[in-house]
Parts: structure tokens; C-alpha cells; sequence
């Protein structure tokens, strides 16, 4: 059975990373729905790269939306990220908000052969999958040996956001990315490979793809893995 069977199962249903990935545009449900708050959850873990403790203890779940969450009836029953089930589980059985909350010896069912893997290469995997590199942040802060690379276009990107608190579509639009280092951020054998900001990667795709300069260009639909841990 897919979604939770008692007292410690789980079964994430097929493509449910596919599933997330289109909350994360437009999370479904109201404020309250469980579904809404695993799709604030899945954007913080994704697109922002917090971790998975901080994504958790920001997102505050009540006992009863973790209940209702893991009902195995529900309409989106199994579309809990397997990494966060022990946690839900926890806040479920619980009178209070604990985040550190967990239950440790939970049961998930090995993803099959068929669905999206679960480790990726580090890095864009075409057709559609991007996982970032652990401390890719860290990476960005620092001013490359080579000013004019795509690792030092990327790094005037991130502080254009960082510390001149720059919109996406502002400090994309004046980066002004050269398509070859669109291209050359793309390879699989780079040192520095997953390092490009998760919310940019769509943009970076298209803009490899042609040598006409639309800020606007975004490949839609790529799949993003949460930041690899250190």
C-alpha cells in the first residue's frame, strides 16, 4: 500500500518528486493543508537550499495537519518526502511542537528502478535533474582565480542577491550570462560542477541552448534535489 501503514511503513507513491516540484510553483490547498506546508517545506529545501532541520522547524506542523498528512486515505497520500516521514510521524503521536522530534526506526520502501533516483550525479543531469553540490553557497561567496569563468559570473550573481538583496529576475537580467559559460556551468567533468543556484538553473539551461540574450528564457519542469550534505 502506498502512504503510511502502521505503526512505522512508509511507501512515497511513484513520481511524487515530480508531484513536489509543481507544488513548489503553486502550492496547493490553503495555508493550512498539510499539502500547502510540504510545498513550503519542499521550496525551502530545494529552491533556497535550507536544511532539512531548519526547513522542518520553520515550517511549524501541527499534530493535527501531521495526522491528516499521513492519513492513507487521503487524495495525496504518499507525497511526503521520505526524508521528512520520521519527523511528520513524530509531530502526529505528539500534544506540542517539538522540531527535534523524531522517530528514528521508521521503514521506507526502496525506490523502484522505474522512478527518479534518489542519488543523482552531482550536478544537471539532462533531461531534467539538478542536484546541487554540498556548500554551494559557501562556494558562491568566494571570488574564483578566474574573474571572467562562469564560476565567477555566477559568484557576482549571488552577491547581486546576497548583499545587494536583488530580485532573481534583477540580478539575473544584469548578470547578462555569456551562452559558452551557460554551457561550460553544465558540464559533467567541472571541479566545481552543482554549483549554480538552484532557482537559476532553468534559466542557465535556456541560456545555454541559444545565443539569443532573454532574461526571460527558463526551461521549465527541471527536477531539483535538496543541497547534498557536507
Amino acid at each position: 500500500m502506498v502512504d503510511f501503514t502502521e505503526p512505522n511503513r512508509y511507501e512515497p507513491r511513484n513520481g511524487w518528486r515530480e508531484t513536489l516540484a509543481q507544488w513548489v510553483q503553486s502550492p496547493p490547498g490553503d495555508e493550512g493543508s498539510w499539502q500547502h506546508q510540504i510545498s513550503l517545506y519542499w521550496r525551502r529545501r530545494t529552491l533556497d537550499g535550507a536544511s532539512l532541520r531548519d526547513a522542518w522547524k520553520e515550517l511549524g506542523m501541527e499534530p493535527a495537519t501531521a495526522k491528516t498528512a499521513l492519513d492513507p486515505n487521503a487524495t495525496d497520500s504518499g507525497l511526503i518526502p521520505w526524508e521528512l516521514f520520521g519527523r511528520v510521524l513524530a509531530r502526529s503521536r505528539a500534544d506540542h511542537i517539538d522540531p527535534n522530534d523524531d522517530v528514528t526506526d521508521v521503514t521506507i520502501t526502496p525506490t523502484p528502478p522505474t522512478d527518479l533516483p534518489d542519488k543523482p550525479e552531482v550536478g544537471f543531469t539532462p533531461p531534467n535533474l539538478y542536484q546541487p553540490r554540498a556548500g554551494w553557497k559557501a562556494r558562491l561567496l568566494t571570488a574564483p582565480v578566474n574573474s571572467t569563468g562562469w564560476l565567477a559570473e555566477l559568484h557576482l550573481y549571488w552577491r547581486k542577491r546576497t548583499e545587494q538583496d536583488k530580485s532573481l529576475e534583477q540580478a539575473w537580467t544584469e548578470l547578462n550570462q555569456h551562452r559558452t559559460n551557460a554551457a561550460t556551468s553544465l558540464h559533467k567533468d567541472l571541479a566545481d560542477r552543482g554549483s549554480i543556484p538552484p532557482e537559476l538553473i532553468g534559466r542557465v539551461v535556456a541560456r545555454s541552448r541559444t545565443d539569443n540574450v532573454d532574461p526571460n528564457d527558463n526551461v521549465e519542469g527541471i527536477i531539483v534535489y535538496p543541497e547534498l550534505t557536507v
